[in-house]
């Protein structure tokens, strides 16, 4: 006989032949397809591991299914698809122009619709099987395409904005907004006369009138607004008062008002021939590495100067340049990191050299003082 603790290996292999049926025949009843001979071991037990049954406000979720590409030696990779924010996907659907304050408003009162269901929340995650179910009033939302995701389609256009003008994509006094005029002109539409949603970066408020920079593209257009890249904002305005030394050096070291503290600004007086002596009305170029509502207004009001005429003339390297007042124009797209006006306004003073401990200093020559 046999020892107790030994097993033959025909036994062996045959219980995992056993095993083996027992495992198929377990993912079938899941309804996994017959894919053995071409998906391997580890996709077929990883798929069938996160295979499980999700239900979402009332709608069974499909069958997860994990995409598989193949590389140069022949292995087959999973592609990871990560979950997309329901106001994200109206945004950045080809069909739909719209921003994703409005997509949020849109899903808030009632007007999406997932698998039939009403969905009011925005932040709901959707995966890429459940985006082709999002109805938008009952029209159909698209998806864009991997070729699209992969290529660059950021577009930039540069607006010299006109006073008077909000820029918004709704304003409920029905004052002229720049964006519509702009989509009238025909701004914002591709070979295929698809439409995108206008992004614009850094707002002007309606008085101002000068640069304004647009983008279909809102991930650049954060790059471009965050304070702690530092982009350089230049500003022509004409002000009407008096600006003695005192108050050119307040503007530059900075100040607080009401709680809100508003970096240096970098002044210069812009020398031009007056009509009048007594005139007091003076055109000064400010620069600034921040976006804060009225900045330039509030602070210049602070120092007790009334602003007259505000115009932007520059934002990082996107210059104003001749552009005719209302006009856009198509420009190259200038990447963040190849930008030069970016960073501190003044460059940091070089520190003085510090005599050592085993350097001794020098005495001081004796000056003699004649009297007469």
């Amino acid at each position: 006989g046999l020892h107790p603790t030994i097993v033959p290996s025909t036994i062996l292999f045959e219980k995992k032949v056993l095993l083996i049926q027992l495992l198929f025949s377990f993912m079938f009843s899941l309804g996994l397809p017959y894919q053995v001979s071409r998906t391997p071991w580890r996709n077929l037990l990883v798929s069938c591991c996160t295979r499980r049954a999700e239900q979402r406000i009332g709608v069974h979720s499909q069958s997860a299914s994990l995409a598989t590409s193949a590389n140069n030696d022949g292995n087959n990779k999973v592609v990871q698809q990560t979950p997309q924010r329901l106001s994200k996907v109206l945004s950045s659907a080809p069909n739909l122009t719209m921003s994703r304050r409005e997509a949020e408003r849109l899903i808030r009162s009632g007007q999406v619709t997932l698998a039939g269901q009403i969905v009011t929340q925005p932040h709901l995650l959707l995966k890429p099987k459940e985006i082709q179910a999002v109805r938008l009033q009952g029209k159909f939302v698209q998806q864009a395409t991997g070729s699209e995701i992969a290529s660059n389609n950021t577009r930039v256009w540069l607006v010299h904005k006109l006073a008077g003008e909000l820029v918004a994509d709704f304003d409920p006094l029905q004052r002229p907004l720049l964006l519509d005029r702009l989509r009238r002109g025909g701004v914002g539409r591709d070979s295929k006369n698809r439409r995108w949603h206008l992004k614009p970066i850094g707002r002007l408020d309606v008085s101002t009138e000068g640069l304004l920079v647009v983008t279909n593209d809102g991930a650049y257009a954060r790059e471009m607004e965050l304070p702690s890249h530092q982009l350089h904002r230049e500003y022509r305005v004409r002000v009407h008062g008096l600006l003695p030394p005192y108050k050119l050096t307040r503007i530059e070291r900075g100040m607080t008002i009401e709680g809100v503290r508003y970096r240096g600004m970098k002044v210069h007086v812009d020398q031009i021939k007056r009509k009048k002596a007594s005139s007091t009305n003076q055109w000064i170029t400010l620069t600034c590495t921040e976006g804060k509502n009225r900045q330039v207004r509030n602070v210049l009001q602070h120092l007790g100067l009334k602003v007259t005429r505000l115009i932007r003339t520059a934002y990082g390297d996107y210059q104003l340049q001749t552009i005719p007042p209302g006009m856009a124009v198509e420009v190259p797209v200038k990447p963040l990191h190849k930008q030069k006006h970016r960073g501190p306004l003044w460059k940091p003073k070089p520190n003085r050299p510090r005599i050592h401990e085993n350097e001794e200093e020098k005495p001081l020559a004796v000056q003699w003082i004649k009297r007469y």
